[in-house]
């Protein structure tokens, strides 16, 4: 079964000082916990970028993966797998207000929609990626 995920503006985005997350540009996320990554190589990629620009982003976007993928248990990862989800309830409710639905999951599990529904309006913290932190952020992550 393919995982359908819905995309859509961040309410209230304006009120967040020194935000740079933009869901239209290259990001990746982690389907355990929700973490994301979109440094300033992904954000600055447009229709018109270079080929290698973007062979250079989607590769940083790879290594953030793999480098991420580790963080979590194998434990974490069979039951990701096991439950057939997209991902975990813990990663809806982080990624919801970025604007990252994971529809199907919704749908389909009380407790994803209940995340979901529950979720912060507006995100709690920037995108992994960011080389200095803002003021109104809690728990900004420095991984560049």
């Amino acid at each position: 079964m393919s995982n359908l995920f819905l995309t859509h503006s961040i309410v209230g985005r304006e009120q967040l000082t020194g935000f740079e997350f933009h869901p239209e540009k290259p990001y990746r996320f982690c389907c355990i916990c929700g973490a994301l990554f979109q440094d300033e190589q992904q954000r600055q990629i447009t229709p018109d970028s270079h080929v290698e620009d973007i062979a250079r982003a989607t590769i940083a976007r790879q290594e953030w993966a793999i480098s991420h993928a580790k963080t979590h248990t194998e434990k974490e990862h069979e039951q990701l797998r096991m439950s057939g989800r997209a991902v975990t309830p813990e990663a809806a409710m982080r990624l919801v207000p970025y604007g990252i639905s994971p529809l199907s999951d919704m749908v389909l599990c009380d407790e994803h929609e209940h995340a979901a529904r529950t979720a912060p309006r507006l995100p709690q913290d920037d995108a992994e990626g960011k080389l200095t932190t803002h003021v109104g952020f809690s728990g900004v992550r420095n991984k560049a």
